[in-house]
């Protein structure tokens, strides 16, 4: 129908009959030089076939681009699989079929008819373009290095953010800790007040026949005030932080928009706009995400951490130390989430530029595919870089929205445990507190009820600053990767200004001889081309 294919795209049948597969399926007639549509086939895919492969058996599988497989056996049976993903490059190896999704390997579990990921501890294969087996080996072409830890690099992107940041806001900055560090101190205040209000107050009344409120109003009425000037900090310091972002985000733009009006065509030819035009939108976006929130969050979590530590210890030293215990589970779970889905926010983003670009290029385009009859194409087209977008970040978010229910559960899990331990300790402390003499050891063994409680509250502020910070660490991580690419852009070789050159009497005549071109060194398009051009005349190239 027009269309040029690729020798990957024609498959050979058990029977010996040829498929060319392009969206819809051709059946090739290499004699006559014919292709006529399998309108059975088509009719039961609805188009959408991106891979044919034929096994050990004769079966045909169509992988589609909706997360469905249809395999065709020599009797013409027809068994439907539905996926999550969409899967490519299939191979078989002694009867065992394996396929890839781009980020992931798959295996054909032919008892339960289903594809089942390979284990959890397989790095992921982002991009994969190729399988194949050799000695019970898979091997796999791909353009990822699967789960690893953050580099030196990536950890440079995060402080070149942050610089980047100080730079222009530094007494901004200077305020925003000093609001965090009162608001953080006044929510101390008010979890600390509850021991005093139990010990001295509560218990204290409940034993008196006619009690007296005044001490109680007035000691209430000072802890109002502490959390009042909490509040407006915390509104101070949420708002700064919003001036802070969006002036970043302004000079961001400005700077990565007169970057880009001095780079060479180049840098163009080997980019589609909409990739460019994403490092303005998404990848700018994100970094707005990070500093309006995550930074000021991240920094709010220490202090909260570090204060709470601090009292925890003077209260009693053995719910602190199960405290501590709760709190490392909780950050080696947050820790080996966060590598495993960096890599996947990495692979959302270059996925929604690429559908940006696809998107412009056919919006730009679009009289010329009219006109070629290009629409299924495109589509077809569309519909893998879209489900290559939607897997990315499937991936990304199925790992990182775990993090926080994970932790607060873990948390949950802390808490209880801390009222079995506390109490334990008060009522062994209440039957030998009498007979023993006042020491340390004594008063971290023997705990009040108001100790209890108000352990417990500071237990749940010491285990949220690391739920929280596990909550941000997916806006970090995505935005450590925007800052990647606008970083890219705003670091890219600017074209180099020669001077001027000054024609005398240009006549129109122009000569090309020997002439090569390639819109990159490495892949040459053109080869010793050579041009007259009379005045007045146009010449151009079309498709090169």
């Amino acid at each position: 129908d027009g269309r040029i294919v690729a020798t990957e795209h024609i498959v050979e049948l058990a029977d010996g009959e040829l498929w060319i597969v392009v969206g819809n399926i051709f059946r090739l007639n290499p004699e006559e030089l014919t292709a006529e549509p399998v309108e059975a086939v088509n009719k039961l895919t609805s188009s959408s076939v991106v891979e044919v492969f034929v096994d050990s058996k004769g079966a045909t599988w169509l992988s589609g681009n909706r997360g469905k497989i249809f395999v065709l056996s020599e009797e013409n049976d027809v068994v439907t699989i539905d996926t999550e993903v969409t899967l490519r490059s299939f191979t078989e190896s002694e009867g065992h079929i394996f396929a890839s999704s781009g980020d992931a390997v798959y295996h054909w579990n032919a008892r339960d008819s289903c594809f089942d990921a390979l284990a959890d501890d397989c790095p992921p294969y982002h991009q994969a373009k190729l399988l194949a087996t050799h000695d019970g080996r898979i091997l796999v072409t791909t353009a990822g290095q699967g789960f690893r830890k953050i580099d030196k690099q990536q950890r440079d992107v995060i402080w070149r953010m942050t610089k980047y940041v100080l730079k222009n806001y530094k007494t901004y900055i200077v305020t925003v800790m000093v609001c965090i560090v009162v608001a953080s101190v006044a929510s101390l205040a008010s979890t600390l007040f509850t021991r005093t209000l139990v010990d001295d107050y509560i218990v204290p009344l409940t034993k008196v026949a006619n009690p007296q409120y005044a001490s109680l109003a007035q000691a209430l009425f000072k802890l109002g005030l502490v959390l009042l000037l909490g509040v407006v900090c915390s509104y101070a310091y949420n708002r700064l932080m919003i001036n802070i972002s969006q002036g970043t985000m302004l000079r961001l733009r400005k700077s990565i928009f007169e970057r880009m009006e001095h780079l060479p065509l180049t840098y163009f030819d080997q980019r589609s706009h909409g990739d460019v035009m994403s490092v303005y939108t998404n990848d700018v976006d994100s970094l707005r995400q990070m500093i309006s929130t995550a930074m000021a969050q991240v920094f709010s979590s220490i202090i909260t951490i570090v204060a709470t530590f601090t009292s925890m210890v003077v209260l009693s030293i053995p719910l602190t130390l199960v405290s501590v215990c709760m709190a490392v589970v909780m950050m080696l779970t947050t820790t080996a989430l966060g590598k495993r889905s960096r890599n996947y926010f990495r692979t959302q983003q270059q996925s929604l530029a690429r559908v940006n670009g696809f998107i412009e290029e056919m919006m730009t385009g679009q009289k010329v595919v009219k006109v070629f009859c290009h629409e299924q194409q495109a589509i077809s087209d569309f519909e893998v870089i879209n489900e290559q977008l939607r897997s990315s970040a499937y991936h990304a978010n199925k790992i990182a929205n775990i993090v926080m229910p994970v932790n607060g559960n873990l948390g949950n899990l802390g808490y209880v445990l801390l009222a079995v331990v506390g109490a334990t300790l008060a009522i062994a402390g209440s039957h030998t507190g009498a007979a023993a003499s006042p020491s340390l050891l004594t008063f971290h063994f023997s705990l009040s009820l108001g100790t209890i409680v108000a352990f417990l509250q500071l237990n749940k502020s010491f285990t949220q600053p690391v739920t929280q910070v596990s909550q941000q660490i997916n806006s970090v991580l995505n935005a450590s990767v925007g800052a990647e690419r606008v970083f890219a852009l705003m670091d890219a070789t600017p074209e180099v200004d020669e001077g001027t050159v000054t024609l005398e009497n240009p006549q129109g005549d122009v000569d090309f001889e020997d002439v090569d071109f390639g819109y990159t060194k490495e892949k040459q398009i053109l080869f010793d081309i050579d041009i007259n051009t009379n005045p007045g005349q146009k010449i151009a190239f079309v498709g090169g």
